[in-house]
């Protein structure tokens, strides 16, 4: 288990380097099991880790987000608009 552990937490570091640069101004950090979502002052989203598991959220339309909320494998964005957008493990939905 404790070499599993160590593999999650080297693949999230890559990750995470990738992203490095963006990580600027940021107000808010949540994960799920396998990623990260940073929420940054101007409402924007930096997300890394799993892709399968909300490290990618490139498909969504982030913008104006006020709060993220996560379960194991997918995150939940409340944007000031009002509307929620999700991603995931569970899918990509926008409501």
């Amino acid at each position: 288990m404790q070499q599993q552990w160590a593999t999650v937490v080297q693949k999230s570091l890559r990750f995470a380097e990738a992203v490095q640069s963006q990580l600027v101004d940021v107000k808010q950090i949540h994960s799920t099991s396998v990623a990260f979502a940073a929420v940054r002052q101007d409402g924007s989203v930096v997300t890394w880790g799993a892709m399968t598991g909300g490290g990618d959220s490139s498909s969504t339309e982030l913008m104006s987000v006020v709060q993220i909320h996560s379960t194991t494998r997918s995150f939940a964005a409340l944007q000031a608009d009002g509307k929620i957008v999700t991603w995931g493990a569970s899918g990509r939905f926008e409501t």
